[in-house]
């Protein structure tokens, strides 16, 4: 425990760090890898177990401020983290979280009363779009983001950075079978279901008027929603654009729809708390 100093690559306690721009399976591997001291910081309060630290040997003092003696802290030069990582960090500090077992809609509570916001995201198969459709969310105080198979890994680093860690906050459902999930949204959980489109027949979104319990659906980069899951929505939602415009990203898209249906929720605008998994659920 406390600081650990490394002095070799082979070192077989640092080996989750090594080659991170290889594409290992994190899924699979049941971890994720957060960089720089501001992730770092969230996933330290987040529910994840930490698993371990890596830290340039010029900050250990300042990180083994904030760890204490309690965590394992490897302590290298940046000369071998940078041959251990594949690429040139300078970001000073690294660190391994356990995942959580895969969240299921049952686990969180969503037969409560009062108003309750969700995203799903189909198929959005691009990291950064999926890193900014998940800071988006929060921001505007959805509780729970549910992602169908084909997505991106929504704990990968480059998803992490540029959700800035909103990812370790808010609770992530990952699902395959998509028409399922909203039809269970809809028939236990009282949840309108809007699919965010790109078709002129779609409702204007300035024209929506939401309950208080309601789901936004964004689909694909390139594809947008598949037909089957717009049928198995609510009301089809369009943004309205200049002549000339034919999309948007999926990114500007979230945060436009969100910002939009928050604002015309009910006569109470403020912002739900985030819900989390049952202590059960996780590993």
């Amino acid at each position: 425990m406390g600081l650990i100093p490394i002095d070799s690559l082979e070192d077989p306690r640092i080996a989750v760090y090594r080659d991170l721009h290889a594409g290992a399976d994190w899924r699979r591997r049941r971890r994720f890898i957060v960089e720089g001291q501001h992730l770092v910081n969230r996933l330290l309060a987040s529910r994840f177990e930490v698993e371990s630290v890596l830290v340039e040997a010029g900050r250990a003092a300042q990180q083994y401020q904030v760890l204490g003696p309690q965590m394992d802290c490897y302590v290298a030069p940046r000369e071998l983290i940078n041959k251990l990582v594949g690429f040139r960090f300078h970001r000073g500090v690294l660190a391994c979280g356990k995942r959580a077992q895969t969240v299921s809609l049952q686990d969180l509570d969503l037969s409560r009363s009062g108003p309750l916001r969700l995203v799903v995201c189909v198929q959005i198969c691009d990291p950064e779009n999926v890193g900014s459709v998940i800071r988006t969310a929060a921001a505007f105080g959805v509780q729970a983001i549910v992602f169908t198979e084909g997505c991106a890994d929504p704990f990968s680093r480059r998803v992490t950075r540029v959700a800035m860690g909103a990812n370790l906050l808010l609770p992530l459902v990952e699902m395959t079978d998509c028409r399922q999930a909203l039809q269970q949204l809809a028939e236990q959980y009282r949840v309108q279901r809007y699919a965010a489109v790109i078709d002129d027949c779609g409702l204007g979104l300035a024209e929506v008027r939401p309950g208080d319990r309601w789901a936004v659906v964004f689909g694909n980069e390139g594809d947008g929603l598949p037909a089957n899951i717009c049928e198995s929505c609510d009301q089809q939602v369009t943004i309205a654009m200049a002549a000339g415009v034919d999309s948007l990203n999926v990114g500007v898209s979230a945060g436009i729809f969100l910002y939009q249906m928050s604002r015309q929720t009910g006569s109470d605008h403020s912002t739900p708390d985030a819900m989390h998994p049952s202590p059960g659920s996780l590993e």
